[in-house]
């Protein structure tokens, strides 16, 4: 994961660790709700693969995602069980549930 995240910004890792978008769009710290309180990248002394990778830097970050990532996971899984419920419960004749951005990202319910 340390070599996936100095060399190609995390691609194919879960969402947490993938800094791919991150890079490329550094306002998403003050633009998406989700990213305001994160670990952020340029904060970690990483290197690179032609200055040299600071694996101890790169394993921090990891470990300092993973943290934070947790309470997220944990209210993004209780989001879709909430809307899985709602999916259960739903009376063919009305409407289907519509999954709210604001429930995914935030677990509420």
């Amino acid at each position: 994961m340390a070599i996936s995240i100095v060399r190609y910004a995390g691609r194919c890792a879960p969402w947490y660790l993938n800094i791919e978008n991150e890079l490329g769009w550094p306002e998403i710290y003050e633009e998406e709700p989700l990213y305001q309180d994160c670990p952020r990248p340029q904060d970690y002394d990483m290197g690179t693969y032609w200055t040299g990778e600071k694996y101890t830097e790169i394993l921090r970050f990891i470990m300092d995602r993973l943290s934070w990532a947790e309470e997220k996971v944990k209210k993004i899984a209780q989001a879709a069980t909430c809307y899985l419920e709602a999916v259960e419960a739903w009376d063919l004749k009305e409407e289907p549930p519509i999954p709210d951005r604001a429930i995914y990202m935030y677990g509420l319910c």
